[in-house]
């Protein structure tokens, strides 16, 4: 059967440093808003599509230099770039700007490897290629 994949390799770079070596989940979420334009004496809401409010999120493996640059983009709270990729190389990509909004710099238990989820707020239009960046 073509065209299932099992995902093995995906990329993700933020602020133009890939972190595919260190992420062990991508989640990138695009949505768009509905808004109610239901008037007097309809008898079912009627909809319109609204703005798009994507999110991105990764989970990463912590070490000290990632962590530092990680956290230099999650505290300046300014929006940067990020690439995602369900492939490491020749695939679909996905790109835009984000804007930090939730970050567990501390976040395991005992025994376990340190990861830390980081959520992100899309701002603007995700943008669909084949280039890496």
């Amino acid at each position: 059967m073509a065209g299932k994949l099992v995902f093995l390799n995906g990329y993700a770079s933020v602020n133009g440093q890939n972190y595919s070596d260190h992420i062990s989940e991508i989640h990138l979420q695009m949505k768009r808003d509905m808004v109610d334009v239901t008037s007097m004496g309809a008898f079912a809401h009627q909809w319109l599509a609204g703005l798009q409010n994507n999110t991105l999120a990764l989970v990463q493996f912590v070490d000290s230099v990632n962590e530092g640059a990680l956290f230099a983009v999650m505290t300046a709270g300014t929006p940067v770039a990020f690439c995602v990729s369900s492939v490491s190389s020749g695939g679909t990509t996905y790109s835009g700007s984000i804007i930090p909004t939730d970050y567990n710099p501390v976040d395991g238990k005992v025994g376990d490897g340190l990861q830390t989820p980081l959520n992100f707020q899309i701002s603007g239009s995700v943008t669909i290629g084949t280039a890496y960046s």
